[in-house]
């Protein structure tokens, strides 16, 4: 029964037999795009395992899923929705903290021509340091997972190791 479900074509079965409550075994393989042998052989072995039954009615077959057919329909279902929805946040989820990271990089570039520019008072100074300091813990709480955001997270900590050292030449 494994190896029914680990194929496509067995997934694909029982998803098309989901959608329409009985149908005919080519209606099922023109569904899947598939061969009626490889299908007929497929819902066989459904029938063996009572995920599906066969009616008779005159000439022709029916396939229709069990009520075990349906529960496992269900749940491949869900199993498919439950793969896109976390495919689509982990694909929305990376953006947003490049973004951020950018943020970072751009807001320190600019801290850091201020501080290079002009001569600053011990309180302008203690300022920059407490920023340098907020961007270094937030810098630690982002978990780039692609390399540009890696890359973007190692800018960053260079930026804010190169503000500490011009403010410690400031003798802050």
């Amino acid at each position: 029964m494994k190896d029914i479900f680990f194929q496509e074509r067995g997934k694909q079965i029982l998803l098309s037999l989901a959608e329409m409550n009985k149908q005919h075994i080519s209606q099922v393989a023109s569904d899947i795009k598939g061969t009626y042998a490889h299908t007929f052989n497929l819902v066989r072995e459904m029938e063996g395992s009572r995920i599906v039954k066969s009616v008779k009615k005159g000439r022709t077959r029916y396939v229709i899923l069990t009520e075990k057919g349906k529960k496992l329909a269900g749940l491949l279902q869900n199993f498919i929705a439950t793969l896109e929805s976390r495919q689509a946040r982990s694909t929305n989820k990376k953006t947003p903290a490049n973004k951020k990271l950018q943020k970072y990089a751009a807001s320190l570039n600019s801290i850091l021509k201020k501080i290079k520019s002009r001569k600053l008072s011990s309180k302008q100074a203690a300022k920059y340091a407490r920023l340098a300091g907020r961007f270094r813990t937030l810098n630690s709480k982002r978990r780039p997972k692609d390399r540009t955001g890696k890359k973007l997270k190692e800018e960053v900590i260079s930026l804010i190791r190169e503000i500490e050292l011009v403010l410690k030449a400031h003798k802050v």
